[in-house]
């Protein structure tokens, strides 16, 4: 092969690949729900039956608990959906309210082999572009017969060899992921409020690519995109090998690179060759393609309701090639009805129950809390906050769903006492309060507690920290969080630097705050859109003891941000 110089196809390719990438949300046509049901997954191929391998209590007429997940697919999900996914769940519950979840993380969505039958009518537009295009290959001929002493004759351009190189191009830039994500969660609850019925939904979305693309779902930055791929210059779209494959030698019937190979050419002439090439290539104008030849819509948090009913989507995606339907997808879908909760006995939604400390209600955004608590570790029960509140200790934790309503066993690993017991909510929340530890391990490591429901554990939290949130707030959009560093400081004081968790492996920078005179702050953000949630980090450095200078990092503990509340 001559060391012929090569041009990128990738700029020519993504602009084969038109997308419409982020539209607002519509109404997905769905049958009225009576009771609850949740869907993980709804997938239908080149407009095939839709599957859904994971569900609970679709088709029931009554809302009723119900689970299923990856875990109970034996040889997980069928060979014939093209993905992959580290979780997959669907949930619903009826307790003093109607609730119906969906989750899913670590997506992954290929192409099954199912592009490449559509990219048929690829390569024929393709091929009849390229055969519209005139290219001179007056000198190369010339050039070509003094070599062969006239055997070579005439030079014409293998359209269909070309066609084929472009289609096979994009099937490989598109092949190996369709769809990826390290989130998605809806939700669906039917609860009481003085008597009525009334329904809720949230969603969340995070880590979101189609075709490789990075896509941000907030509903607020939705926009429609088209990359303009209507004329493609030749001479950006192939390099010289697939130009060198692609001419046809008449008098010798081969491609020009088998006889550059079976005359040995090389060096100074091969590269004469190419130049030529490339000035033939160079001079040709813009050839038309279809402007759209993969087409993907994007619909993230859809909501639909119907009379008495209320269905929540967190994202819907539809693939197609040249108009021919690829993929439709829907992922993590809840839907509830009004009929599922007996609202004869009016109630609130600010009662969590008279034997454990209130959560201050119930709140736009918990079921997220919980969500983003439990996202990022393998365990299904995590301690969110261990706190002194006077001569108390405020515990906090987040545990699976489907341990609503259980006793959940918090113990200081001093001695190993139970402390607390306290009730899980249906959000997947719970609180409690507890004794000081004794004065002689109160401000040592040794104060460490730990929650369990059986054999889950979550880890052990320290109850003394240097950088401390003391109170926190969230109304009118906007979350405050106040706090101090424990002494000693760092001279002078260092910024509190505060990060938002963006994947499970990275934080970014949103604020910094310089703490006021004996370490006091106080910070207010952003919050949330409402029924979503996100998590946030302090960090500053400090000196090790009085008598050190040298400086180290000290943390708070993650604190979950919603709409409703900050924990």
């Amino acid at each position: 092969m001559p060391n012929a110089r090569r041009r990128s196809v990738t700029r020519a390719l993504a602009a084969l690949v038109p997308l419409a990438l982020i539209v607002p949300a519509h109404a997905q046509a769905q049958a009225p729900v009576s009771g609850c049901d949740a869907t993980a997954l709804r997938l239908s191929l080149l407009g095939g039956t839709p599957v859904a391998p994971i569900t609970a209590n679709v088709g029931q007429a009554d809302c009723q608990t119900a689970h299923q997940s990856l875990l109970d697919l034996p040889g997980g999900l069928p060979a014939s959906l093209p993905l992959t996914a580290t979780v997959a769940e669907a949930r619903t519950e009826r307790t003093s309210v109607a609730a119906a979840r969906a989750r899913i993380t670590g997506l992954d969505v290929g192409t099954g082999g199912v592009l490449e039958p559509l990219l048929t009518p690829v390569r024929q537009q393709l091929a009849t572009a390229l055969d519209g295009a005139a290219i001179d290959l007056t000198a190369l001929e010339l050039l070509l017969n003094t070599l062969t002493l006239g055997q070579a004759g005439d030079l014409t351009v293998d359209v269909q060899t070309l066609a084929d190189t472009l289609a096979d191009n994009l099937g490989a830039q598109v092949a190996p992921s369709l769809v990826g994500a390290e989130l998605l969660t809806a939700e669906a609850e039917a609860r009481c409020v003085n008597g009525s019925a009334a329904l809720s939904g949230r969603s969340q979305i995070l880590g979101l690519s189609v075709l490789g693309t990075e896509i941000d779902a907030n509903p607020a930055l939705r926009q429609v995109t088209y990359i303009d791929a209507q004329h493609l210059d030749l001479g950006e779209t192939l390099d010289i090998q697939n130009l060198l494959d692609g001419i046809y030698v008449e008098g010798l019937g081969k491609s020009l690179q088998d006889v550059i190979d079976d005359l040995g050419l090389a060096g100074a002439t091969v590269n004469q060759i190419t130049g030529l090439l490339d000035g033939a290539v160079e001079g040709v104008p813009p050839i038309e393609v279809p402007e759209q030849v993969l087409e993907a819509r994007v619909t993230p948090d859809g909501q639909t309701s119907q009379p008495g009913s209320l269905t929540r989507t967190a994202l819907h995606i539809e693939l197609g090639v040249l108009g021919q339907d690829l993929v439709d997808l829907v992922l993590a879908e809840a839907r509830v009805a009004a009929s599922s909760v007996d609202c004869g006995q009016p109630t609130t939604p600010d009662d969590p129950g008279p034997s454990d400390p209130p959560l201050r209600g119930v709140r736009p955004g918990d079921g997220a809390i919980v969500d983003e608590a439990l996202r990022c570790t393998t365990r299904r029960l995590v301690l969110i906050d261990v706190l002194r509140r006077g001569n108390r200790v405020r515990l906090v934790g987040a545990a699976d769903r489907r341990y609503a309503g259980r006793r959940v066993r918090i113990r200081l690993l001093a001695g190993g006492k139970t402390v607390a017991r306290p009730k899980v909510a249906p959000s997947g929340l719970f609180q409690a309060s507890a004794k000081l530890p004794p004065r002689s391990i109160r401000n040592t490591g040794r104060a460490r507690y730990q929650a369990a429901i059986g054999r889950e554990r979550s880890l052990a939290l320290k109850l003394v920290r240097r950088l401390v949130v003391t109170r926190t707030s969230a109304r009118n959009g906007r979350v405050t969080i106040q706090g101090v560093v424990v002494r000693p400081h760092a001279r002078p004081a260092r910024a509190i630097v505060v990060k938002r968790r963006v994947s499970c492996e990275r934080w970014r920078t949103v604020a910094r705050v310089q703490p006021r005179t004996g370490g006091r702050f106080r910070i207010t953000l952003r919050a949330p859109r409402e029924g979503q949630a996100a998590v946030i980090r302090l960090e500053t450095r400090v000196p090790g003891s009085r008598s050190q200078s040298r400086l180290y990092p000290t943390f708070t503990l993650p604190r979950y941000v919603s709409s409703g509340r900050v924990l």
